[in-house]
């Protein structure tokens, strides 16, 4: 399962509100409200978040295998 709670706990330790990344990274807020439920979202957006806030992938986002 990929997880996108890194990212929100680096924005909380930033101090950075999910509008102010929507503005910054040029990405809609829907988008965000996709990564806060771990939805699918193209890697144009993780590039752009990751650009915005000079960060790693790995910084923000976590894969964990599910078990089958």
């Amino acid at each position: 399962m990929i997880s996108f709670n890194r990212l929100f706990a680096y924005l909380a330790e930033h101090d950075i509100t999910r509008k102010d990344l929507s503005e910054k990274a040029g990405i809609d807020l829907h988008i965000l409200s996709k990564l806060r439920h771990n939805q699918n979202v193209s890697t144009k957006v993780i590039e752009k978040i990751c650009t915005t806030l000079n960060c790693s992938i790995c910084d923000i986002v976590e894969y964990t295998p599910e078990e089958i």
